[in-house]
């Protein structure tokens, strides 16, 4: 292996530690015992000892397979303690010389695919975890993504997507020639799915505190080739699987005890975990490490040219004679390091000005609110839920935990919705949370295809305020109706008596008929026969409602959810038909 190709996993792996670290604290390695699994070159033990770790232990089944690492040169250019690290050769499945040992951190980059057993590598893991230890885990490619062969030298995903789901193995390996050693690596994979995954952390007395899936697009391009995969090699698998690519995930043992203001700490501490996330893309864009170094470059810039290249990323502006001379007096007196410039910036009141996006608040909070606040249901109406992303829609897209039988997604055609929509089909029935998903292209206050008293939840996400009043009357008369006694009406809806300070005299958006206050929409539901089971409010703005001046900045400070609905950008109601 070259050396910049070991210093490159190396940074890839600290880009990693970063980026979750925003949204986990737990994932602080200072003084931690840490467990690398298939360590391979150590590449990731150099990381966990940079970071802080007293011990970062590596076991990997083949320490021989990889070639010269190149550990020491890295270790030495970074000033790691090489014997904070030990290496151990065994079988993670049931390995033989870890003992009793306890880790604090236990962690395997890109390697979990190619464990033979890793529903028994999970339970190894997690008896080695120590009391409020965390088991991170990152996987890509997943098996059945486009490029989940490891083969992208031979077969570029831009050329041949699916490659291994495609073709029959022998022609994989004879068109192009492909060398034993990769070819070994190819066929020992485990085609592991997301959802088996899922199966093996619960056996395993896990639970996860975070997890990112990240889905590709289904494009043209990627659909035209879907349909040449060989049925054999899916059977089983969810059309959903074709399309995660990558899978990370954080886990927890169930029994560990949970502090009880671990919860609301969290919540608190929301602001400052999207500047530690905005910071390690800054770091992962700029190539810096902790310590303010550009490893991708032997000479380092001085300070004057560091501080005028972070003003122009982060405020899109040079650094003034001020600026300059402010900074590199608190760095020459010590009183700040390199990486606080970054942190001190993304603080100020300038970049807060210049580059708030309450969008990006609003996406996040709704996806906690689908993902937390809607009940189970087995028959679901979704109004609105058509998606240019997704063709399951909206509500599994954004990550609707539940299982449902039937899901009947009513919206507008997309030829005249203002997002084109991506859909090819009126009915999914391939998916995996979903035995049978419809789509209606219709108004949502015109329901009269679905029969009376056949659902049991109706959802309407930012769709209410798309139809007019009187409209509005009527598709809650046709909630009402569809709904078996007991089932449930739940929406969100922006909140006019907040929006009504960002846009005194327009809606804040050119499609939308109304805005409704709280007030006005849960009197209207009650008219209706509903009782109000749950309210909520997102993204809560009390400063800006007590002075009247809208700023949306505020949202930082706070959680994403209230009681106090009327303070809030967006308010969610969950209603029932009475029994």
């Amino acid at each position: 292996m070259l050396y910049h190709d070991a210093e490159n996993r190396f940074r890839g792996i600290m880009d990693l530690f970063h980026s979750i670290g925003g949204f986990c604290p737990e994932i602080d390695f200072k003084g931690k015992t840490v467990l690398d699994i298939g360590c391979g070159t150590g590449n990731g033990l150099l990381a966990a000892a940079y970071l802080g770790a007293d011990k970062a232990v590596g076991v990997d089944i083949d320490l021989g397979d990889y070639g010269d690492s190149h550990l020491d040169t890295l270790a030495a250019h970074y000033k790691i303690d090489i014997f904070k690290l030990e290496f151990i050769e065994d079988n993670i499945e049931d390995p033989k010389l870890l003992g009793d040992r306890k880790f604090d951190i236990i962690f395997s980059y890109d390697v979990w695919e190619h464990i033979s057993r890793p529903r028994e590598a999970l339970l190894t893991a997690s008896k080695l975890l120590a009391p409020g230890g965390i088991i991170l885990i990152s996987v890509v490619p997943m098996y059945f993504s486009p490029i989940g062969s490891h083969l992208w030298n031979y077969y570029p995903r831009e050329e041949f997507p699916w490659v291994h789901l495609i073709l029959p193995d022998e022609e994989i390996k004879s068109r192009k020639n492909v060398e034993d050693w990769t070819w070994n690596h190819y066929v020992t994979l485990n085609r592991l799915t997301v959802s088996e995954f899922e199966t093996h952390w619960k056996e395993a007395g896990l639970y996860p505190v975070w997890k990112d899936y990240q889905h590709l697009p289904r494009t043209r391009k990627l659909a035209a080739f879907e349909k040449k995969i060989l049925p054999e090699k899916t059977q089983g698998i969810r059309q959903e699987d074709l399309y995660i690519e990558r899978m990370i995930v954080l886990l927890k043992k169930e029994n560990d005890v949970k502090e009880p203001t671990q919860k609301s700490n969290y919540k608190v501490s929301r602001a400052k975990q999207m500047v530690q996330h905005k910071l390690a893309a800054l770091q992962k864009r700029l190539m810096i490490l902790p310590d303010g170094y550009l490893p991708m470059d032997p000479i380092l810039f001085n300070d004057a040219q560091y501080i005028d290249m972070v003003f122009r990323l982060l405020l899109s502006r040079k650094a003034n004679a001020e600026d300059l001379a402010y900074y590199q007096n608190l760095l020459e007196t010590d009183k700040i390091s390199r990486k606080d410039i970054p942190q001190l910036l993304f603080e100020s009141k300038e970049y807060e000005r210049g580059r708030f996006n309450i969008l990006e608040y609003i996406h996040k909070a709704r996806l906690e609110m689908i993902q937390t606040l809607l009940p189970a249901a087995d028959v679901i109406v979704d109004l609105g839920g058509a998606s240019p992303s997704w063709q399951e829609g909206c509500l599994y897209g954004m990550g609707y935990p539940h299982q449902a039988s039937m899901l009947i997604i009513v919206d507008l055609p997309p030829a005249i919705r203002m997002l084109k929509a991506t859909e090819q089909a009126r009915v999914v029935t391939d998916y995996g949370k979903c035995n049978r998903i419809e789509y209606h292209y219709s108004s949502m206050s015109k329901l009269e295809f679905i029969p009376d008293s056949s659902v049991e939840m109706v959802w309407s996400g930012e769709s209410i305020e798309h139809i007019s009043e009187n409209e509005g009357e009527q598709c809650l008369q046709e909630v009402w109706r569809i709904l078996k006694p007991g089932g449930y009406f739940c929406l969100d809806t922006p909140n006019r008596l907040i929006t009504r300070l960002e846009s005194p005299h327009r809606l804040i958006h050119p499609e939308h008929k109304i805005e409704y206050t709280p007030s006005q929409l849960k009197e209207k539901l009650q008219k209706h026969g509903f009782e109000i089971m749950e309210e909520k409010g997102l993204l809560p703005l009390p400063e800006s409602q007590a002075s009247g001046q809208f700023a949306p900045e505020e949202i930082v400070k706070q959680p994403y959810f209230s009681d106090q609905i009327d303070s809030c950008y967006l308010f969610y109601i969950k209603a029932r038909k009475p029994e």
